[in-house]
């Protein structure tokens, strides 16, 4: 618990981190908003906001991790304290974030499934489907961002252990 601490202490005393992790947040929660069709905008000006208290919890939750994790990956990439974990983990988190929360919208997964090839009725089972699977989607979206938190974290405080050690003496 101690290395989250100093971990998040030397991310995000700079200020670009915060706006960063604040802007990350903001951004991610409105992708999330529009894939899972919780918010919706119509033709006519009129607008729909789904109240169902496990989607707009797992957008917040998903939303805030990315704010979270998406700083502190970049200054670990920045300080040289950057692995392939990371990176990976992260991306596969914002796929299955992005996985649970859509629903009829031709977003990621329906996108790429369309560009091999996919007919338009293939598409639509595939979106019921993972609608259908959105809680285990959306937890495994939460535990990948989480697990890329850590490695980032024990990277950065290692990292900063190493270059406290090969300090020369006064």
């Amino acid at each position: 618990m101690r290395n989250v601490d100093t971990a998040l202490r030397l991310v995000f005393r700079g200020r670009g981190y915060v706006v960063g992790a604040v802007a990350t947040a903001l951004i991610m929660g409105a992708l999330y908003a529009w894939a899972g069709q919780l918010v919706t905008f119509y033709p006519d000006g009129s607008v729909y906001v789904d109240p169902d208290p496990a989607h707009l919890a797992a957008l917040a939750a998903l939303a805030l991790l990315t704010g979270l994790v998406l700083p502190v990956q970049v200054f670990a990439a920045r300080r040289g304290a950057w692995g392939v974990r990371q990176a990976g983990t992260g991306v596969m988190g914002l796929v299955a974030g992005i996985g649970s929360l859509t629903c009829c919208s031709p977003l990621l997964i329906p996108a790429v499934l369309a560009l091999v090839g996919f007919s338009g009725t293939t598409l639509l089972t595939v979106n019921a489907t993972l609608y259908r699977y959105f809680a285990p989607l959306a937890l495994t979206g939460a535990a990948f961002l989480l697990l890329s938190f850590a490695f980032s974290v024990r990277d950065i405080t290692r990292a900063c252990a190493l270059t406290h050690r090969r300090a020369p003496a006064p």
